[in-house]
């Protein structure tokens, strides 16, 4: 089954295919490689058939206007695009010939008008949108978060809508989709109060509703002051009055909740028929086919199929789309000839698995190709199903993205360099670094003209920040270069400590400061102050030095403070500093990505032992989460929360990968990590050997007061290993999360040794997503180890545990009996069975930096065993 694609190459229909046109566009608000800062200035600049890749962040509204697009996001669950008043997203008058497919993208509104967060309108051309989920904070008795109005042909996967969804003179197929109808208004002055609205409500059209969860919205509560009854729940379903066919295959519709208080209201039915025709297919049961990321030539790739017990399922694969029933099966078959079936895919473990797949290689120079999947499951009581078509765009990145600059001439473009990290680009304006001649001035605390060779009391008398003639400390190179938009500070080797080395102060200011290593270029900061203060948009790149001895009693950022800037740090080393918040990084409203930095003995007298990020506690809080990739953490504390890492208030939260937390420790809760930041992400990371004196010896999260878009973290491939707290959750002690891939062993609370690796907080059980959408927290377990066994997880009766296909309760065989090395020996079960539902992206490695594939599959926790 991992040569799927191979397979297709192998029967020649690869030689058959017809390219699609194409190139690939990159949007980034923050620090990372981006054609544009806005994806309105993407879609307008795309051609038909081009990709958008859309990295992390938040966005504001945009509308595509016939044209042949694939807009997706670079990570799932870290970009939103966002609207007070109007539509988030627009998508409208596609000509027959013409599709436009969206992915992975979050759509928040929080404005009360009548307008959707998402619209269709006049498309006769397809439209697909794939993992989406849209909600809003405010109550309108007419919004939807999606209207689909004069549309042909409209496919929605594996979608959640939290404010109800309209449909007219429209053909939409729902496929495995939350829907959950707006809420009623309560009694606040005068009565009554108002219904609930509809989840889905279609007026007329043909639309199916496949394996989805539909209910209706929550009445308006009543008032026993005001003598008013609560009002009735809305209908999951509502057939409007000119004449639709709806098409309900194995989903499950409900009626809403009546209203709170003064409890009068009756439950309404959960299907209200005005007019048209209802079809109802017992018996099926889901499958579908959903491709996880856009995939790189030569890289891997994977689609999840998902079935019952007892299922098998079938996934075919083709470079075209075509609609042909088939005898028999539910659906339409998509996929245009040449078509390859690829039998079976069993489904004994009745959930969800995945089928990964190396990537053909598309010789430089060609243009993206289309591979699309589908597929079909076998129902014992209903016959064959054919699932919703997906598509996977596979691109030769040198030659597919967009612009064709360049600046050295070695035959690589700029935009590919720069992408791919092969050269930088600091200043972010398209060119790599290696083609710029940037201001550049030189700090060396002993050069030879210096009278007083490490010293700052004596200065080199012709010291102008050149090579010949440095400066002999930092703050006398960050003055010279105030005239200029961008500058370079290079540090040659030594130790800086003292006057012009310490409580810098840096606002409005490009700079990148750079030394030879951390090993060598040290500021001792001898405990007097942090080393920089940065403020007011500035944008900085600190690399390749040490910070030591930062130090500051009653204010926050040991080392660094980092406030509304944009700042970036590599290879570098922050070691002993200490704060009252944030013992070497205090963050606030920052976009700050750390990568290859050691964060070493930091202390914070409160929150965030290492780093320390927040933001106000809004939802147009518009800065990323922390980005970490390859750092080591190690031994920090927090006399309060989060030993290593506090983050809060951040509705694109960290994405840490590749890193190391051992011997963290919170003298309150998560030894390691502490997170009320919604969809934060771990990938490949270790944590061993974290303590908390309370809950949560690696872990510690739960909901703020701002539940509405908060969403429980995921974890990738991660091992946690021998950690410790003192009350519950050793491993995590959180209101829900998702674990793929993990392995969770040795991990021990008081006053017992039982292993207890999770514990929900159990006074946060009301929201898991979008309040009503997803109303219970849960934990999803997919191809994990954990000791003791799902079965050993309490849930206090408000979480709900998901067991996922491929969990274990056998010993993972670790290489070393110290909770510090994640190593697997050899035999371990957990060796290429880490499942196919996650990809790497391109260049993702292990939390030693070897390659993440090692052998024919991912294996499951952070190190990818080596033979």
């Amino acid at each position: 089954m991992r040569t799927l694609i191979a397979l297709i190459v192998a029967l020649g229909l690869f030689a058959q295919v017809a390219l699609a046109q194409g190139q690939v566009w990159f949007v980034s608000n923050g620090l990372e490689f981006g054609h544009f800062d806005t994806l309105q200035g993407a879609v307008d600049a795309a051609g038909d058939g081009d990709l958008i890749v859309v990295r992390r962040g938040h966005y504001a509204p945009f509308t595509i206007d016939n044209k042949s697009l694939i807009v997706a996001a670079e990570f799932p669950e870290s970009v939103w695009v966002e609207t007070v008043l109007g539509n988030a997203i627009t998508i409208k008058n596609l000509s027959a010939a013409r599709s436009t497919v969206v992915s992975d993208i979050n759509v928040f509104k929080f404005g009360a008008d009548a307008v959707s967060g998402v619209l269709l309108i006049d498309n006769q051309g397809a439209v697909q949108l794939e993992r989406m989920v849209v909600g809003t904070t405010k109550i309108h008795p007419v919004q939807q978060s999606l209207r689909v109005i004069s549309c042909d042909d409209v496919e929605i996967v594996d979608s959640g809508f939290a404010q109800g969804v309209l449909t007219r003179l429209s053909d939409v197929r729902f496929h495995e989709c939350h829907i959950q109808g707006a809420e009623g208004v309560g009694c606040v002055t005068t009565p009554p109060a108002k219904p609930g609205g509809p989840g889905l409500e279609v007026l007329s059209g043909n639309v199916l509703i496949a394996y989805s969860v539909i209910r209706g919205g929550r009445g308006g509560a009543g008032s026993n002051p005001l003598n008013c009854c609560n009002a009735s729940g809305g209908p999951g379903l509502r057939l409007g009055n000119d004449f639709p066919t709806v098409t309900v295959r194995g989903a499950t519709i409900q009626s809403g909740f009546p209203g709170a208080d003064m409890g009068c209201a009756p439950f309404l039915p959960a299907i209200d028929v005005l007019s048209g025709t209802l079809l109802n297919e017992t018996g099926a049961t889901p499958s579908g086919g959903f491709a996880t990321e856009w995939a790189y030539s030569g890289g891997m790739s994977a689609i999840v199929a998902r079935a019952e017990v007892g299922q098998n399922a079938f996934v075919g694969f083709s470079f075209g789309t075509a609609t042909t029933p088939i005898p028999l099966a539910k659906g339409d078959l998509l996929l245009a000839s040449p078509l390859l079936i690829i039998v079976p895919l069993g489904m004994a473990n009745g959930f969800t698995s995945g089928v990964e797949s190396a990537v053909p290689f598309l010789p430089p120079g060609s243009a993206p190709i289309d591979l699309f999947a589908q597929t079909l499951s076998g129902d014992p009581i209903d016959g064959p199903i054919l699932g919703p078509r997906d598509r996977t765009r596979i691109l030769d990145m040198a030659s597919a993205l967009a612009g064709t600059a360049d600046c050295d001439q070695d035959g690589v473009t700029d935009a590919y360099t720069i992408w791919s990290g092969l050269d930088t680009d600091d200043d972010r304006n398209g060119i790599p670094d290696g083609c710029e001649a940037p201001l550049t001035l030189y700090v060396d605390d002993d050069a030879p003209n210096d009278p007083l060779p490490g010293s700052t009391a004596g200065s080199d008398p012709l010291a102008d920040g050149s090579l010949a003639h440095p400066f002999d400390n930092l703050q006398a190179a960050v003055n010279a270069s105030a005239s200029t938009n961008f500058a370079v500070i290079e540090l040659l080797p030594g130790t800086y400590s003292g006057p012009g080395n310490v409580g810098l102060v840096l606002q409005n200011r490009q700079l990148k400061i750079r030394g030879m290593s951390a090993a060598t270029t040290v500021f001792d900061l001898q405990q007097q102050a942090p080393l920089l203060r940065i403020e007011q948009s500035s944008r900085v790149t600190l690399q390749g030095f040490a910070i030591v001895d930062g130090a500051t009693t009653t204010a926050s950022g040991g080392a660094i403070y980092a406030n509304n800037v944009a700042l970036r740090l590599r290879d570098m080393r922050l070691e002993n500093n200490r704060a009252q918040a944030g013992g070497a990084i205090y963050s606030y409203q920052t976009d700050l990505s750390v990568t290859n930095t050691a964060f070493l003995y930091n202390h914070a007298s409160d929150d965030g032992g290492a780093i320390y990020e927040n933001g106000p506690n809004s939802y147009q809080a518009n800065t990323l989460g922390l980005r970490m990739v390859d750092c080591e953490l190690f031994g920090n504390t927090a006399g309060s929360e989060g030993g290593a890492l506090f983050t809060a208030n951040k509705t694109v939260g960290p994405r840490v990968a590749s890193s190391n937390f051992v011997g963290n420790s919170a003298d309150l809760n998560g030894g390691a990590v502490y997170c009320t930041s919604s969809t934060t992400v771990f990938e490949s990371c270790h944590f061993g050997d974290n303590a908390a004196a309370y809950y949560g010896g690696a872990f510690f999260s739960l909901r703020t007061s701002t539940p509405f878009y908060l969403k429980p973290m995921t974890l990738r491939q991660c091992t946690l290993r021998g950690n410790y707290a003192f009350i519950q959750g050793a491993a995590l002690n959180t209101y829900g999360a998702t674990l793929l891939g993990c392995v969770i062993w040795e991990n021990t609370i008081e006053p017992s040794i039982l292993p207890v690796a999770i514990a929900p907080n159990g006074n946060f059980a009301a929201s898991y997503f979008f309040q009503g959408a997803f109303p219970t927290p849960e934990f999803v377990l997919r191809d994990t180890t954990i000791q003791g066994g799902i079965a050993g997880i309490p849930t206090n009766g408000s979480v709900e545990v998901i067991d996922g296909p491929g969990n274990q309760n056998v010993d993972p065989l670790f290489a070393s009996a110290n909770a510090a090395d994640p190593s697997l020996a050899p035999g371990s079960p957990a060796i290429d069975t880490g499942g196919a539902t996650w990809v790497p992206p391109f260049g993702a490695t292990d939390v030693e930096g070897d390659p993440r594939f090692v052998g024919p599959h991912i294996d499951r926790g952070a190190d990818e065993f080596k033979p």
